[in-house]
């Protein structure tokens, strides 16, 4: 929750796919100014849909934007900044996504996707693993591929795909 003086400054985020969207959406629901900073690698219709749903862009090198992801600062944008990983409200976000697919499917043993960041992909197995279960994850190429490193829970190791 956002006190009235942060919400007048604004929201800043560094992404440019879900978070940078939905951060979007929210903002101009409860009329907030909200920058979102992009690498300037992003696709145009990643930038089209962010500005249709009132997201101002700023882009910048890919470096510049892993600094911000890295470093939790966005010292180029004015506004309070909300981490797209690893914020708590974020994160909690990502670990209702399993908490939907078990009431759905209770008999799940293994959850396929493609996450949009390793940190989303750890908040949904850990959430699995609380319940006292140990979930086989895959991690799935863009083609769709299993890959042939996969996560499980109880170790909580992550690898590139």
């Amino acid at each position: 929750v956002l006190s009235l003086e942060q919400k007048e400054k604004g929201i800043v985020t560094a992404s440019s796919g879900n978070m940078a969207q939905g951060l979007s959406w929210i903002a101009r629901e409860e009329n907030i100014r909200c920058r979102i900073l992009v690498p300037d690698t992003t696709n145009e219709a990643k930038l089209k849909a962010i500005e249709r749903l009132g997201g101002e862009i700023t882009k910048c090198t890919f470096d510049e934007w892993f600094q911000v992801i890295v470093s939790g600062q966005c010292p180029m944008l004015d506004g309070y900044f909300i981490h797209p990983v690893r914020e708590r409200d974020v994160m909690a976000g990502h670990a209702t996504m399993a908490l939907e697919i078990l009431d759905e499917l209770p008999e799940c043993d293994a959850i396929l996707g493609i996450p949009s960041s390793r940190t989303m992909y750890s908040d949904v197995t850990d959430t699995r693993m609380r319940f006292g279960e140990v979930l086989l994850c895959h991690m799935l190429s863009v083609k769709g591929e299993i890959s042939d490193q996969s996560i499980y829970t109880s170790s909580c190791k992550l690898f590139p795909i």
